[in-house]
């Protein structure tokens, strides 16, 4: 693993002060990660009567079944024709803008495939101005990407939106209701059972405060409306995972609460009565509370996984853990893990197109905006392979 040049006191220098510094983080060192193996020595010959005349065996002809999986574990992944970033979104299976190891904002919008042993990137499509640490919403039925706020080229914040037309290649601009008020850090996610949209959250470097407001995003009307609805306090860098009924998981994020807060609730946001509700969990063990942590959601939706992000209001400490939700019994607790963990990090894309394992955890940056140019495939346990989400 290499680290990418860093220009962070360029880039501190350029936020609007300590709370509100440029949405990138950084990692340490090279972590590896552990590689279960099964198999034993083959013998050249094996002996089949008294006068000692042997047969050779073939070993292709030896069915060794696999030792079976049973824990999570860290594998490297080759990750293709993407750039290395910190600060880049994913919606749905795209890695949109994002800061690259020179520290020059991007524009580009790419999709990836995954097969066994490596994933690969191509360009789908180009925003309309050079973002970070926005969000989007994926609308992959009608080929469209709505996109949130963020940071621009200059690292100040960029409140407006745009819907990019990924078959066109073209994008235009949206009426954003007030969602882009509050630009950096917003959360997203598109419902679609429902077809609908949701934008929440977000940080207004102008003033200083954070977004508490939820907003609907129609894809047929083209419009957003802001909801008379309450919920989490407001924050921003928040994780979301959407569940199979279109409802959707939030986790964590920064705000204010009498000084800087890393919040440590989980909530889900019901698309039916769009209505949020907090899951109070029974453990009083659980994870630190962060900025932008990586998330995964298994497909019986009974455990989710948390990790990763910063807990600086300046991304100067970064964190390297793994933890697991139970739903059933309501329990945070340190995932079980086999290996090595990558090193930590903050700012890296959440994609989830890891097949029938838990996706990727790519990039991102260490304490002084350093962009690592690694990536790693979250390996399940045997019986919880499939769609993790």
């Amino acid at each position: 693993m290499k680290h990418l040049p860093s220009v962070a006191t360029a880039l501190l220098l350029l936020a609007p002060a300590a709370l509100v510094s440029s949405c990138s983080e950084s990692a340490s060192d090279d972590g590896g990660s552990g590689d279960a193996s099964s198999g034993g020595e083959t013998p050249d010959a094996l002996a089949v009567d008294d006068d000692s005349s042997t047969t050779d065996v073939d070993e292709d002809d030896l069915d060794v079944a696999p030792e079976p999986v049973t824990r999570f574990r860290f594998e490297p992944l080759e990750l293709t024709d993407v750039p290395p970033m910190w600060g880049a979104i994913t919606a749905g299976p795209l890695l949109v803008g994002g800061v690259d190891g020179l520290q020059k904002v991007r524009e580009g919008v790419f999709s990836a495939k995954f097969s066994p042993g490596g994933a690969s990137a191509r360009p789908v499509g180009v925003l309309d101005m050079p973002r970070y640490c926005a969000c989007a919403i994926a609308d992959m039925g009608r080929n469209t990407l709505l996109v949130i706020g963020g940071r621009d080229a200059a690292f100040v914040d960029a409140p407006s939106a745009s819907l990019v037309d990924l078959t066109a290649g073209t994008s235009e601009p949206v009426d954003d209701a007030g969602a882009a008020d509050y630009p950096v850090g917003c959360s997203a996610f598109f419902s679609p059972p429902k077809d609908l949209g949701y934008v929440y959250g977000g940080l207004s470097g102008a003033k200083q405060a954070f977004s508490a407001t939820t907003h609907r995003w129609d894809p047929v009307a083209g419009t957003l409306t802001a909801l008379e609805v309450a919920g989490p306090p407001g924050r921003y860098d928040a994780s979301v995972r959407v569940m199979n009924d279109g409802d959707a998981l939030l986790v964590s994020g920064m705000g204010l609460a009498s000084g800087v807060v890393f919040y440590q609730d989980l909530w889900r946001f019901d698309v039916d009565t769009e209505t949020w509700g907090e899951i109070i969990p029974v453990s009083t063990e659980r994870p630190p509370g962060r900025r932008y942590g990586w998330s995964a959601l298994s497909p019986d939706e009974s455990i989710l996984v948390y990790g990763y992000g910063s807990d600086a209001p300046n991304g100067s400490s970064v964190l390297g853990d793994m933890w697991a939700f139970t739903f059933a019994t309501g329990q945070w607790a340190p995932l079980d893990l086999d290996g090595e963990l990558p090193a930590p990090r903050g700012f890296m894309p959440n994609w989830q197109i890891g097949g029938d394992d838990a996706g990727i955890l790519a990039f991102g940056s260490e304490e002084n905006l350093n962009v690592y140019d690694d990536a790693y495939i979250l390996k399940v346990p045997d019986d919880l392979r499939g769609a993790w989400h």
